[in-house]
């Protein structure tokens, strides 16, 4: 169906955006561009292409976590499957060490647990004690007595941290948001080494470390320890959404969508912080952010655009044609992140949330399912010299949007063309079911060629009848 694919395109979309986009002094612009309004002028955005910045792990993985609890995936394998177990083979010390740091990690990530320092006990695995030939020794004692290197083989011979830091990665990325790879996992031992008949033994207890990135840290000097704001608010936003779904599902298609706006505008207000450089652009928490029911955590576009298209992703809509999906690039003269709505007609439509909220040019509907109404264009300049000029869709209260190369790269072209007309409210189309034979060829793909060259030099010169009070 269109609205699978729409999902996998705006998956992909985000998982790039997420990558480079971050916050500029004056407007929310992606790192390195300035932006300048000038009266009576066309306004010029200058900037350099930001896709080779470094990428940030932990913002992507705690998306995901987000969306597979927002969204109650329970599909992560169970530690006790036999999968697992292959990969640890017959090293079932390995494997229980993992089947414990594997629950103690999902519970630091649902904020049960705020400790990330895990102890366990030498004497609960499964083999505690040697033979020197299990040790590749040829002896464990000299003078009656266990050698050095007998103590030290034993206790090398309890665990494999590495193979069990891999399987760790592999099982439960998105859980692991909070986890600081650069600093690492640090496993430590206090133990006691006796001989006991042939065999030497070792007893004590494996401490493992695992550093929390700066961002989720309860306190900036203490790296062991998770700030659990972030789970309480996931669980918040989370019963909030179900909540707000549920409240609508008997609501046309229609009333459902402008109710969504609704509930969005009230629940949240623009992150002028963020958009005057002092908070991250991109962090991936914007999404609960908007429905934890807190109001000092407040949001820039992407919050808002994230928002409505998730709320529209966890409907039953009447028409299993409706999607609705983010797009980003340019709204007059600042970096800006959007929806379109691909209604019961057939049609695109520009949702622009952000600016339906109060004390914007779009308030309260006038860029919620708008055609456009003229054909703006600006032109794209490299540093070559070499010059392109694309085409916008202006809208009649006065402002424009510009689609990023990025953009049209990843979605195919139909799916960002905008109607000519205002979706019809008056008049919804009637029900049309898609059927289940009709699907998306698997072959259907976004060439990995296809991309804009960091080094290139973009200048926007973007049209704009006059200047309005927008949120970027």
């Amino acid at each position: 169906m269109r609205r699978g694919r729409c999902l996998t395109s705006i998956l992909l979309t985000l998982s790039i955006l997420m990558g480079y986009i971050s916050a500029s002094a004056g407007s929310v612009v992606a790192t390195g561009y300035n932006s300048k309004l000038l009266a009576d002028e066309e306004p010029v955005i200058t900037g350099t292409d930001s896709s080779d910045e470094d990428y940030d792990e932990n913002d992507y993985l705690a998306e995901e976590y987000i969306a597979r609890v927002l969204a109650d995936d329970n599909t992560v394998p169970s530690n006790s499957s036999y999968a697992y177990k292959q990969l640890f083979g017959a090293d079932q010390n390995s494997l229980t060490i993992f089947d414990v740091l594997y629950g103690e990690v999902r519970e630091i990530a649902d904020g049960s647990v705020t400790s990330t320092v895990i102890d366990i006990t030498i004497a609960d695995l499964p083999k505690s004690s040697f033979t020197a030939e299990e040790l590749g020794l040829a002896t464990l004692t000299s003078g009656g007595r266990l050698t050095e290197d007998a103590k030290a083989a034993a206790r090398d011979k309890l665990y494999d941290d590495k193979k069990i830091n891999q399987v760790l990665l592999y099982a439960c990325p998105y859980a692991l948001y909070w986890f600081d790879k650069t600093a690492g996992c640090l496993y430590s031992r206090s133990t006691y080494c006796s001989l006991v008949g042939n065999k030497v033994v070792v007893t004590g207890t494996i401490s493992v470390r695992f550093a929390v990135a700066s961002e989720y840290r309860a306190d900036s000097e203490d790296p062991y320890t998770v700030n659990d704001l972030f789970s309480q608010s996931l669980a918040d936003a989370k019963t909030n959404i179900d909540a707000i779904i549920n409240s609508y599902s008997s609501e046309s298609d229609l009333n459902k969508l402008t109710a969504y706006k609704m509930e969005i505008c009230n629940r949240v207000s623009y992150n002028h912080s963020a958009a005057g450089g002092g908070a991250a652009y991109g962090n991936p928490w914007q999404l609960v952010w908007v429905f934890d029911n807190d109001a000092s955590t407040t949001v820039v576009c992407e919050g808002y655009s994230k928002a409505f298209q998730y709320l529209c992703d966890r409907t039953d809509f009447d028409c299993d044609d409706i999607c609705v999906y983010c797009v980003s690039g340019f709204l007059n003269n600042g970096n800006h992140m959007w929806n379109i709505a691909h209604m019961d007609d057939g049609k695109n439509y520009l949702v622009d949330i952000t600016n339906c909220d109060s004390g914007t040019a779009g308030y309260p509907d006038q860029l919620f399912l708008k055609g456009y109404s003229s054909v703006p264009t600006a032109t794209l300049s490299y540093s070559d010299g070499t010059q392109k000029t694309i085409s916008g869709y202006g809208f009649s209260c006065g402002v424009s949007y510009f689609y990023e190369p990025d953009t049209e790269a990843i979605y195919p072209a139909s799916d960002l063309v905008i109607s000519d007309a205002d979706y019809d409210t008056d008049n919804p189309k009637p029900t049309v079911s898609v059927s289940p034979s009709v699907s998306v060829s698997p072959s259907v793909s976004v060439s990995p060629s296809v991309s804009v060259s960091p080094s290139v030099t973009k200048t926007w010169t973007l049209h704009c009848k006059k200047a309005m009070p927008m949120s970027y």
